[in-house]
């Protein structure tokens, strides 16, 4: 998913049937800070709908913190969070 508006770029590579995976949940952990929550929401939702699993959205939901994760085709976690 490319945002015309800034120079981010998100690529989800699919992995072979066989390929091992094992998701990991280490002590350091990638977190990437979306600033409009409204983009928060509509991230979350477009990772739905392209068949990624994502956990439940945590924190706030009307305003303040708000956060999920999801693991990349490696198993690495990938925490999702916004104001």
């Amino acid at each position: 998913m490319h945002d015309e508006e800034s120079i981010r770029t998100r690529v989800l590579e699919q992995l072979a049937d066989d390929a091992y995976q094992v998701k990991v949940d280490g002590q350091v952990r990638l977190i990437c800070w979306v600033k409009l929550r409204e983009h928060f929401f509509n991230y979350n939702q477009y990772l739905k709908n392209s068949g990624i699993v994502t956990s439940d959205i945590g924190g706030f939901l009307t305003r303040g913190m708000v956060s999920f994760h999801f693991y990349d085709p490696d198993g690495n976690r990938l925490n999702i969070s916004s104001m």
